[in-house]
C-alpha cells in the first residue's frame, strides 16, 4: 500500500495504474479526477473514511479541497 501526503490544492501530476487500484482517503478531503486537463471544479469529491475503486489504465489526479491536512491510500487489488 502507497500513501500519499504530499497533497495540496491544485491538481497532481497524473498517476497511471497499471493495476486496478483501490484509493482511499484516510485523513481529509479530496477531489480525484481522471481527467487529462482538469480544472479548478473538476473531480469527485471524496471524504475521510470513503474510497474508490479504479481500473488499471487509467490516469489518476488528485488535490486536496482546503488547507488542511490530507493522506490518500490506494493499493492493487
Amino acid at each position: 500500500m502507497a500513501l500519499i501526503t504530499d497533497v495540496t490544492t491544485t491538481w497532481s501530476a497524473p498517476v497511471v495504474l497499471v493495476n486496478d487500484e483501490f484509493w482511499q482517503v484516510r485523513k481529509g478531503n479530496v477531489f480525484l479526477t481522471s481527467s487529462d486537463s482538469p480544472t479548478a471544479d473538476d473531480g469527485i469529491s471524496i471524504l475521510e473514511g470513503q474510497g474508490l475503486y479504479i481500473r488499471a489504465g487509467r490516469s489518476v489526479r488528485y488535490r486536496k479541497k482546503a488547507p488542511t491536512e490530507v493522506m490518500i491510500s490506494h493499493e492493487a487489488v
